[in-house]
């Protein structure tokens, strides 16, 4: 069983959802933990130490690493005169869309013509397109994309963004930096 965060510091505080979530992990054989803090918030829910590992997730660097971000807006097809935010992942409530989305106005007005890339789908796509049409040509839904052609969509990007509500410092953001974006 894996346990990323919020699985375990989040929705344990709900009565109801902690009971599922304790018997599910007490039940389970191994559990692998992203990091020694979750791991140690594993153990303080009544699993025995024993059967909860750590590891840590990284990023491959060979794949991930900085290049041109002119050449890749060009492999890309984007434009190289506009300023770019990326956000990539699924499109779920919990990553904070919405509030990208929202605050995307005031961008708008101290950024000359900025354009943010949307990379992901998932569940709340539609309601996320109807909130980003006012933006006309300033936000676009790039759809999901193979992990091995990443790096360029980073390296085009001026930065990442990561609205998420209750993310701590996943992938995305390593991988944007291995590839030299803020």
């Amino acid at each position: 069983l894996l346990v990323g965060g919020s699985d375990i510091q989040l929705l344990t505080r709900d009565a109801a959802r902690r009971r599922i979530i304790v018997d599910t992990l007490r039940a389970a054989d191994r559990i692998l933990a992203v990091g020694a803090p979750l791991r140690q918030a594993v153990i303080a829910l009544g699993v025995p130490s024993t059967r909860v590992a750590t590891f840590n997730r990284g990023v491959d660097l060979a794949t991930f690493t900085s290049g041109s971000p002119q050449g890749a807006r060009d492999r890309l097809g984007l434009p190289t005169d506009r300023p770019i935010v990326i956000w990539v992942g699924r499109m779920e409530q919990v990553k904070g869309l919405d509030v990208l989305l929202a605050s995307w106005s005031k961008v708008s007005k101290h950024v000359a013509r900025p354009l943010l890339l949307l990379i992901g789908d998932g569940a709340e796509r539609a309601s996320l397109e109807r909130q980003a049409s006012e933006f006309g040509n300033s936000v676009r839904f790039v759809g999901n994309i193979a992990h091995g052609a990443l790096p360029d969509w980073y390296r085009a990007a001026d930065c990442v963004v990561l609205p998420s509500r209750s993310e701590g410092v996943p992938n995305v953001l390593l991988e944007g930096l291995a590839c030299g974006t803020p």
